[in-house]
């Protein structure tokens, strides 16, 4: 556990000011995906391989929308956003997979790359936190003084 507390706090230290700028992008399109999804649940659920509509189905159609929402608006917000990855990664993971087997990495509007993009910058904010400019840093000057 000492080591995990002495990696983040590496990565607190060492977070260049642009970052910021990416982070909110970052949330900002996952917010929007987190909307998108809600919208067309129906979609979403086909998209899950072999769960036509089962309990399965419907918690993922249910989840994903709000963890994207909620996990869009704290990572663009720098609120709490390390666990806000944590709740992302899995979800990310899964379209990677099921995007590379169903449509095909090398096709030509594949959303393949666009999940492993988002997927690589969810794990660079893993480990760099949250920045500067954010929620976290203001609740964390607040609190030393």
């Amino acid at each position: 556990m000492n080591a995990m507390v002495k990696f983040f706090h590496w990565g607190d230290m060492h977070h260049p000011g642009w970052l910021d700028f990416l982070r909110i992008a970052l949330g900002s399109y996952l917010f929007y995906k987190g909307i998108v999804f809600a919208r067309d649940a129906d979609d979403l659920r086909n998209m899950i391989p072999g769960t036509d509509f089962t309990l399965l189905s419907m918690f993922l159609s249910t989840y994903i929308p709000l963890a994207h929402f909620a996990g869009g608006l704290a990572i663009a917000l720098g609120l709490i956003t390390r666990w806000a990855v944590i709740f992302q990664l899995p979800i990310l993971a899964a379209a990677i997979i099921l995007n590379g087997m169903k449509t095909g990495m090398f096709d030509v509007y594949s959303e393949f790359w666009i999940s492993v993009a988002v997927f690589c910058a969810l794990l660079l904010f893993l480990v760099v936190g949250s920045g500067r400019f954010s929620a976290d840093e203001v609740i964390r000057k607040y609190d030393n003084g």
